[in-house]
């Protein structure tokens, strides 16, 4: 589920991936440029965009000891890998609270609608509770807009270059043509 996260945020994660690689120089040295802390490895072999081939092998068995990732570890794996590439989690904020926004919206709509159409006495509960709904969709709508801002300024703050250079060519210099027909006019 994490990694189809992270294929919408385009760092498409091969699915049972190890984390063990055999790397090009290259690579390496792209890798050892970012300056970022909390690194979800397999979203920056990823994202440095070099290709990469898949060497199929048999898992064995552990010869002694137990896995020491827990539930807890791998789920905070998860969430550093969705954090550190995507601002999913901080628009689903914004939707949630577009969403509660709306229906408490419908709810005062229907509120509304009894009121004058069908001549039911205005239960307080029912006016209280579209009141918080709708107030706390604002909140959550609010939230999530501060919440874009700051997964821009932390997309800033991890200082990722825009582009690697995958290979470049050595053109020579460029030779300017002197015969060409100059825009100035002589004096």
């Amino acid at each position: 589920m994490v990694y189809r996260l992270l294929a919408r945020a385009n760092i498409d994660i091969p699915r049972n991936a190890g984390d063990f690689r055999l790397m090009d120089r290259k690579v390496i040295e792209v890798l050892r440029t970012l300056p970022e802390r909390a690194r979800f490895m397999k979203g920056l072999y990823a994202w440095a965009g070099y290709k990469s081939v898949a060497v199929p092998f048999t898992v064995q068995d552990r010869m002694s000891g137990v896995s020491k990732f827990s539930v807890l570890k791998l789920t905070t794996l998860a969430l550093t890998g969705i954090t550190a590439f995507s601002t999913a989690p901080l628009r689903f904020v914004s939707v949630l609270g577009l969403l509660m926004s709306g229906l408490a919206a419908a709810m005062g709509c229907w509120i509304v609608f009894e009121k004058l159409f069908l001549r039911q006495p205005i239960a307080g509960f029912t006016t209280v509770a579209a009141s918080i709904l709708f107030l706390s969709g604002v909140q959550l709508l609010a939230l999530g807009i501060v919440g874009e801002y700051v997964g821009r300024i932390f997309d800033e703050v991890k200082r990722r270059p825009l582009y690697v250079v995958g290979r470049s060519v050595d053109c020579g210099t460029l030779a300017v043509n002197e015969s060409l027909p100059s825009n100035r006019q002589q004096a």
